[in-house]
């Protein structure tokens, strides 16, 4: 048993714990999410039972781990002012459940708690069983924990249960590890109860579906890691690229369904760099091709035939008709330009756009912060005649944000707002070049503009 003293109200300890029980991946880091069976409340519980939850933990390796089953069981003893939270792994067949149904990363428990108890106290840490935190668990406590004068604290008791026969379980290193981390990062949770995620993912893709997806995507091409022929990081090339593909697949699925098409959608990738997201979507049926001006040792080693052109793009020039969607990947200096190639090409195709560096339409770095780049981006999108939809992406990358446009503003006998959006975009006048050149000294793309108008300028007022 451990113990600590909080400040915090019955209602945040409750926050934490359904926050946990969403989200069990934020303490469980082999799980990939946790999903709700059945969850049920009682008003009148002779036992002074509340509410049961019955979960899966579904795990990130699921070639290596096993799924748990986990009954979760609320009690509130008003007598003894304590809420006690239970968890227990259960089996999914009519058999007793045995150490040996667990996974590696689960703690061998029949069961464990956490309770909140409201008593009159100032102490703050205590340890019943001399329970040990290394000096690093120490010093991150002691950041936490504060001394308290006031007259009303709780207490929280985490406890555990082993098998039987497995009680040495409780001394050893690896469990006093985990009960202090776990310990340590509940009374961060108790800090800020009101917590909110940084960005809101899942809004345009469901999240069950893209990391089922994912990680059957991430199995099938996680090989090419080992054969990389780039100087770059293959796992983040690889990993970002599926994470991106897998994105892509789930959002044209629901898109061919909703409009009751079963043809794959096609596509271009403007700035295609290595290829490989090119030749991923290539692989799983979509009829495409990447554009890029310079080849790459990766574009040999396909295993599969994949549309690559090695060209210059220019701007002035480019359409692309009979494609659906326009790809860009961290397109650069080109990021701008996307939603004009789509206005040009005709009023249906779509396209998405996953910034990274920062340029505007002459090819010159954009200095300004990331909010006020994505409203530039936003703003070009609506000169173009298209509305935006943002998404944060679930990949390894803090240049996480899609913008993704397939909706336009107009509808499509609407010809005299096209004719001024396409008027507007010919006022950019006298580019003599616009070119994505190699930079030999630092590796990047660049590019070279002269006398160029910007399209930033010019609102349509739609």
């Amino acid at each position: 048993m451990i113990r600590a003293f909080t400040t915090a109200t019955l209602e945040h300890f409750l926050n934490v714990i359904d926050i946990w029980t969403k989200e069990p991946q934020y303490i469980i880091p082999p799980v990939l999410r946790g999903e709700i069976i059945s969850d049920e409340t009682f008003s009148n519980s002779s036992n002074n039972l509340r509410r049961i939850i019955y979960r899966k933990l579904i795990p990130k390796q699921p070639k290596r781990d096993k799924v748990v089953l986990q009954k979760i069981s609320f009690y509130n003893f008003e007598h003894k002012k304590e809420y006690l939270v239970t968890y227990e792994p259960i089996s999914m067949s009519d058999k007793e459940i045995e150490p040996s149904d667990l996974p590696f990363y689960y703690p061998k428990l029949k069961q464990f708690s956490h309770s909140y108890i409201s008593i009159q106290n100032t102490k703050v840490v205590e340890d019943e069983n001399n329970f040990k935190l290394t000096e690093k668990e120490k010093s991150k406590l002691d950041d936490v924990l504060k001394e308290s004068v006031l007259p009303n604290i709780a207490e929280l008791v985490f406890n555990a249960v082993p098998f039987e026969g497995l009680e040495i379980e409780l001394e050893s290193d690896r469990f006093k590890v985990i009960w202090g981390k776990l310990l340590t990062t509940f009374l961060k949770f108790l800090k800020n109860p009101n917590y909110e995620k940084r960005v809101i993912h899942d809004i345009i893709v469901p999240k069950i579906n893209y990391q089922d997806r994912y990680y059957i995507l991430k199995e099938k091409y996680s090989h090419w890691i080992e054969k990389w022929p780039e100087s770059t990081d293959p796992k983040k090339h690889v990993f970002e690229d599926v994470a991106i593909a897998t994105f892509l697949i789930l959002m044209w699925e629901e898109e061919g369904q909703r409009n009751g098409v079963e043809k794959k959608q096609s596509f271009v990738d403007v700035g295609c760099g290595n290829g490989f997201l090119t030749y991923i979507l290539t692989n799983e049926g979509y009829f495409g091709k990447g554009i890029d001006i310079s080849k790459r040792k990766l574009w040999d080693m396909f295993d599969i035939e994949v549309a690559l052109e090695e060209r210059i793009i220019n701007p002035r020039e480019e359409k692309y008709e009979g494609f659906d969607w326009i790809i860009g990947n961290h397109p650069d200096e080109l990021t701008l330009w996307i939603p004009i190639f789509a206005a040009k090409t005709g009023y249906n195709i779509k396209f998405i756009i996953i910034p990274c560096c920062f340029h505007k339409l002459s090819g010159e770095k954009f200095t300004e912060s990331d909010p006020h780049y994505i409203n530039h981006i936003d703003m070009h999108i609506k000169n173009a005649g298209y509305t935006s939809e943002h998404e944060f992406l679930r990949m390894p990358s803090t240049k996480n944000l899609a913008i993704i446009s397939r909706k336009r503003i107009f509808s499509v006998t609407e010809k005299e707002i096209e004719r001024d959006i396409l008027e507007n975009i010919e006022k950019m006048q006298s580019i003599t070049s616009l070119n994505r050149l190699q930079d030999v000294h630092h590796g990047t793309l660049f590019a070279i503009a002269e006398h160029i108008h910007f399209f930033t300028e010019v609102d349509i007022g739609i």
